[in-house]
């Protein structure tokens, strides 16, 4: 009797450990790093939600460090929208030029930046979108693991929300 009770207090991990078999946390773990290597690939291959940043941009950076506003010169984006429902939202700006920068260092990282503007004249930068909010966590979640952002500067937007505008 003492023996079913703890057995049945121990799970099956502790005979899955003892059998020298992956334990549920190894097979969540190993889950979660598949969900996130299919994440990546999706990434990569998706061509369609590009942003194109002219070299005269390039620039605004020091000027950001600086702390001074810049204003960016008319034409210098060509924004493709994504379709996809989820935005990963890294950055939101008034001024068009400071997005603009923090969308171009991002296209540098391999990430496909788009620029949303949304209806309070804030420009959002997205580092990348995605047709699942799982899709959506796992991008947030590689964008803090590798440090090119703060957590709490890192947020998912759902874009049937519309607080933006079609451009």
């Amino acid at each position: 009797m003492v023996a079913a009770i703890a057995f049945a207090a121990s799970g099956c991990d502790r005979i899955r450990a003892f059998l020298d078999m992956p334990t549920s946390v190894d097979l969540e773990y190993a889950r979660e790093i598949k969900e996130r290597q299919m994440a990546e690939q999706k990434a990569k291959s998706e061509a369609k939600d590009t942003i194109s940043i002219r070299d005269s941009v390039s620039g605004v950076k020091d000027s950001l460090k600086s702390g001074e506003s810049v204003t960016a010169p008319t034409g210098t984006t060509s924004v493709k929208r994504s379709t996809a429902r989820y935005s990963v939202i890294i950055g939101s700006f008034k001024v068009e030029a400071n997005a603009l920068s923090l969308a171009e260092k991002f296209s540098k990282l391999g990430y496909k930046p788009e620029i949303l503007l949304f209806k309070n004249g804030f420009h959002a930068v997205s580092a990348s979108s995605a047709e699942s909010e799982g899709d959506a966590r796992i991008i947030r979640k590689k964008i803090i693991d590798d440090s090119l952002m703060e957590e709490d500067l890192v947020w998912i937007y759902d874009k049937l929300q519309k607080l933006h505008t079609e451009k």
